[in-house]
C-alpha cells in the first residue's frame, strides 16, 4: 500500500481533533471550544463564500 502524505495528514488531524475533544471534554473548556468551533465555522464559510465570488468574477472576466 502507497503512503500517501493526505491520509497521514487526515490521520494526524483526525487525532489531534480527537485530543482537543477529549481535552474539551473537561468542565469548563467545553463551551468555549465549542464558541471557538463556531467561530472557525463561521469564518471558513465566509473564506469560502468570498473565494467562490473571486473565482466567478475572475471567471466572467476571463469570458469578456
Amino acid at each position: 500500500m502507497v503512503n500517501h502524505p493526505t491520509t497521514h495528514r487526515h490521520a494526524f488531524l483526525y487525532i489531534k481533533r480527537y485530543n482537543l475533544i477529549k481535552r474539551a471534554v473537561r468542565p469548563g473548556l467545553f463551551p468555549r471550544t465549542i464558541g471557538f468551533f463556531a467561530c472557525y465555522l463561521f469564518v471558513r464559510k465566509i473564506y469560502k463564500s468570498v473565494h467562490i465570488t473571486s473565482l466567478k468574477i475572475r471567471y466572467s472576466e476571463n469570458l469578456s
